[in-house]
Formats: C-alpha cells, sequence, structure tokens
C-alpha cells in the first residue's frame, strides 16, 4: 500500500478510537470537561492550566489525536445539537496559519495557542528564572545572580531568533508552495552551541558547507533562497517569540539551562562544581516542568469564560432545580 494512503488511513482509524473513547467516558450527569489536544505533550499543559480556573470538583478528560488535522478531523464528527459545546473542547496549534492565510479554523470550543505552539508561551525570561531557582540546589545564591542568567537568558535568546531567520523563512517557503520537506529532521545542536554563556552558530553544520547546505541536504525540498526571497510576502516577516517553531525554542531553554548548570562555577559565588538538579531537564519533559511557573494565557482565560464556565453554571441551575 502506498505510504501516503496508509499515514492517511492510520489517521482515520486513530480519529476513530479517539472519538469511540470520548463516546465510551461520556457522562453527562457528571462534573467533568472533554477536550481534545493535538499530541502528549500537551495533555501536562492544557490540564495544569485549566485545574487552575476550575472548581476543583470538576475535573477534566483529555484525548490525544495525534496531530491538528486529526483533532479538527474528529471536531466534524460531533452532532453539536446533541452536545453541548461548552464542555467539550479542542485545542490546537495556530502555527504558521496567519501569516500562510489558511482559514483558521472556527468554533466557540476550539482553543487556537496566541502563538506557534503552546512552547511559545513557556519559553521567556521569567519561567527560565524561577525553572532555574527553583530546580537546581544552589545554596547562598543571591537574586543578583539569578537576575543576571535570566538577563543572559533573555539577550540570547534574541539572539538565537534572530539566527533562525533563514530557516524559518525556509519553512514557510516550502509550506506556502506545498513542497514537501522533513524540516523536523533539523537539529538545533547541529547549528549552535554555547560557549561562556554565549550562542554560536557553527561554521559548518554536520560537516556541510554552510547552513543552507545542511537544509538542503537534511531535509530535502527546494532551496533556492533568490525564489525564497522573491516571494513579496516573506520581504516584511520578521521573527518574533510568537512565529518561531516552538520547539526550537524549547531546545533553547533546555540547552541554555544545561550549559548555565553545567558551569555554574562561573555565574554563582561559592561554587566550584556543576549544580545538582531536582529534576533533569530535557524537550520531553520541558513543557511538564515549565508550565508551572508562566503566567496562564489571558486568550485561555477568556476561552474558558466563555465555554467551561458558562457550562458550570447552567449544570448548576439545572442540579439546583430537579
Amino acid at each position: 500500500m502506498d505510504p501516503m494512503i496508509l499515514a492517511h488511513q492510520e489517521a482515520l482509524e486513530s480519529n476513530v478510537d479517539k472519538y469511540h473513547q470520548f463516546l465510551s467516558d461520556f457522562k453527562r450527569t457528571k462534573k467533568v470537561f472533554y477536550g481534545f489536544i493535538e499530541g502528549i505533550d500537551d495533555k501536562s499543559y492544557y490540564y495544569a492550566l485549566f485545574k487552575r480556573i476550575i472548581p476543583s470538583d470538576w475535573d477534566i478528560l483529555l484525548y490525544d489525536a495525534g496531530c491538528k488535522k486529526n483533532v479538527l478531523r474528529i471536531y466534524k464528527e460531533f452532532d453539536w445539537s446533541e452536545y453541548d459545546k461548552n464542555r467539550i473542547l479542542f485545542f490546537i496549534d495556530r502555527d504558521l496559519d496567519d501569516l500562510l492565510a489558511k482559514n483558521t479554523a472556527k468554533g466557540k470550543n476550539i482553543y487556537i495557542t496566541d502563538g506557534y505552539s503552546i512552547e511559545n508561551s513557556l519559553i521567556e525570561k521569567q519561567t527560565f528564572r524561577l525553572l532555574f531557582e527553583c530546580n537546581c540546589k544552589i545554596h547562598n545564591a543571591n537574586h543578583i545572580e539569578y537576575d543576571r542568567i535570566a538577563d543572559m537568558f533573555s539577550f540570547e535568546m534574541k539572539r538565537f531568533v534572530e539566527a533562525l531567520h533563514p530557516i524559518m523563512k525556509w519553512i514557510i517557503y516550502n509550506r506556502f508552495r506545498k513542497i514537501k520537506s522533513n524540516y523536523k529532521n533539523i537539529k538545533m545542536k547541529e547549528i549552535f552551541k554555547f560557549s561562556n554563556g554565549r550562542l554560536l552558530v557553527r561554521k559548518r553544520p554536520k560537516s556541510h558547507r554552510n547552513l543552507y547546505d545542511y537544509i538542503r541536504k537534511t531535509c530535502g525540498g527546494k532551496f533556492n533562497y533568490k525564489d525564497v526571497d522573491g516571494m513579496v510576502f516573506l520581504n516584511n516577516y520578521t521573527n518574533s517569540l510568537k512565529t518561531v517553531r516552538g520547539k526550537f525554542l524549547s531546545w533553547f531553554m533546555v540547552s541554555f539551562f544545561k550549559h548555565i548548570a553545567d558551569n555554574s562555577s562561573k555565574y554563582f559565588h561559592g561554587i566550584d562544581s556543576s549544580v545538582s538538579q531536582r529534576a533533569s531537564i530535557s524537550q520531553e519533559n520541558i513543557v511538564e516542568l515549565a508550565v508551572v511557573y508562566i503566567d496562564t494565557p489571558k486568550s485561555f482565560v477568556r476561552f474558558l469564560k466563555n465555554t467551561s464556565m458558562r457550562c458550570i453554571q447552567n449544570f448548576e441551575k439545572t442540579a439546583a432545580s430537579a
């Protein structure tokens, strides 16, 4: 069977499984919300934010649909005359939809991240500072020292985002032209490294001649920079924390964190070795560890106010009149 057809079939089967799982779990009389998310990393993020807002006697069950397309396919499976949109919720990443002028999914019970993905709401200066201070066992460290490494993080992250400009333009170009290319093959560690608290760009990523040659041979797809630069709508594109791929940002936070922890004697007075950590930081657990320290996005608060909180009000009115 053709790999593309097989992948499509597997996606449809996954949709059916998640939808049937929901049907098996669904109870109208229980104080439970139901949510569909793109991937497993999203679960700890949305669960943490959700529990901050809803009453403690309510819960939410989250179903990992596997990708954005699957979440939206499941949304279309529902007969919304039979179900309350305030109780069954869908969470998707914005990705580059705005820039590519894609039709953004609409629905009062569909939440779309403010930036590219959930990571774009996590990776910022204050989150890094709190995560480092609370996770690393550094006795007698003072706030000036923590502020200093947080400032370093912020400065180097801006440089990192700027350095990603050609990569993001290439990703946008290929998506706009519908050219197949596996940008997930791009490994940040093969392009960047840290030294003395500074971000450095490798001159020959993975022994390739330059960055463009690395991307072309690592990911496939088209990479003619004259064509990329010639696209009018890309001329005004500037990287920002909202438009950069979230997985790139999470790599930066994890790698900078490890670099400072491994060289802590340079940044903290009275330390002569690397510091121990309460939990080992990795890209696999950065969302779970960092979400504790972020402010709840205002867009998410508004979303729940217009859905879940209304559901709770109606539920209580029905219970009181029964």
